[in-house]
């Protein structure tokens, strides 16, 4: 699941940050709410990408040492310095 998660979904985020950052350098800077939209929307795509990156480290440490049930479960209660293994 993390490595789909980081090759599949990660390569499309990537792609997607590099068409937004090329829409942005073809947008007229006379069109500044453009500008800023595209902008916002690549700042978006890049923070996808740190979370999809990061998630996907997590979920292959954890998973392996306590099982995703509680692997999901310890992320989404923002316990992420601490190993899963350690919750049970």
């Amino acid at each position: 699941m993390a490595r789909d998660l980081h090759d599949s979904t990660g390569q499309d985020l990537v792609a997607l940050a590099t068409t937004l950052s090329q829409l942005h350098g073809s947008i007229p800077s006379s069109s500044r709410k453009l500008r800023k939209l595209a902008s916002q929307c690549q700042g978006l795509a890049d923070k996808c990408i740190r979370e999809v990156r990061t998630l996907s480290i997590y979920c292959t440490t954890d998973v392996d040492e306590a099982g995703l049930e509680d692997a999901i479960r310890h992320y989404a209660s923002g316990s992420r310095n601490e190993p899963a293994s350690r919750l049970k």
